[in-house]
């Protein structure tokens, strides 16, 4: 198995920004009677409420507030078409569909301001789904920049992340790529989708809770002095990952995601942390993956790849 160390190491304090209500804590209903998250737009009232709702609030069980968000997809109709629940921040036009085929479709508007662009989007979500066809929900993210000149949006960064089936609550990364150099973007916009769009499945339910926007202020740093931060080797390597840290972390905890899913495959906490930590990846297929060691308020992030 061959561990290939493709990105700098990023040592850094994590700070992010905010968009309004990303914890789903703020609700009301609105003149049809369906649950209404403030600050976003949904397809609740994108046929006049004389649909079954797809999002509504639920009780979080994640600890961190009291309530959550569950978007989901429905058969509507006298043919029982499947329809998929669409979540936007902000001031988002949905439309509901009537031919050539029953379905919503976000069509314009949403986003909330932002400064700069941060590194990933995180929450929480869990998904799951009734009809026995295998489905995933859709996170898609990006961000724009008002150009004065064309009097367009140009488009700064755009990334998706797919949600399959997991019962219990899991953190999600989605990194954000950078389209344009040196155009910081002005606004962000988020879209969940309960369903594949182009082809939704009755019955699925996503369930999203405590979003936030991270970045890493250190990211500008030089790569000779990040490089040092953390480096994972031998390279070529076998099953086990050696985690060379530029200093000690005690009581650290270590994760390994993907960087496609923002899944956690490895999880290891109260670890010491130091020039010769080793970690077992053997379990791991291949792919690109994201090693994290957190210790206190300090995070250390390298990006690697594995082969077999």
């Amino acid at each position: 198995m061959l561990l290939t160390l493709l990105g700098i190491a990023m040592l850094c304090q994590a700070q992010s920004q905010t968009i309004p209500n990303q914890d789903f804590e703020n609700w009301t209903r609105d003149s049809f009677g369906s649950d209404s998250l403030i600050g976003w737009s949904s397809s609740n009232n994108a046929l006049d409420g004389s649909v079954p709702a797809w999002l509504y609030q639920v009780e979080s069980d994640l600890g961190k507030g009291t309530y959550a968000a569950t978007l989901g997809s429905v058969a509507f109709g006298y043919a029982r078409v499947p329809v998929a629940g669409i979540l936007v921040n902000g001031n988002a036009y949905i439309e509901h569909q009537f031919l050539p085929r029953d379905k919503h479709i976000y069509r314009y508007g949403g986003g909330s301001p932002i400064t700069r662009l941060p590194d990933a989007v995180q929450g929480y979500t869990k998904y799951s789904f009734l009809d026995p066809r295998k489905d995933s929900g859709l996170l898609v993210v990006f961000t724009t920049k008002y150009n004065a000149i064309n009097n367009t949006k140009d488009t700064i960064s755009k990334d998706s992340l797919l949600f399959l089936s997991h019962e219990e609550q899991e953190e999600f990364t989605l990194r954000l790529n950078r389209r344009i150099r040196d155009v910081e973007p002005d606004t962000i916009t988020m879209i969940f989708y309960a369903s594949m769009p182009d082809n939704p499945k009755a019955y699925s339910q996503l369930v999203i809770d405590n979003l936030r926007l991270v970045s890493y202020p250190n990211a500008g740093v030089s790569a000779a002095k990040n490089a040092a931060a953390l480096k994972i080797y031998p390279n070529p390597g076998t099953g086990w990952g050696r985690i060379s840290a530029e200093r000690e972390y005690a009581n650290a905890r270590v994760t390994v995601s993907s960087s496609t899913s923002g899944k956690k495959m490895i999880e290891l906490d109260h670890q010491q942390v130091d020039k010769d930590f080793s970690m077992d990846v053997s379990g791991l297929p291949d792919g690109v993956y994201i090693c994290t060691v957190e210790a206190g308020k300090e995070q250390v992030t390298t990006v690697f790849t594995v082969k077999k």
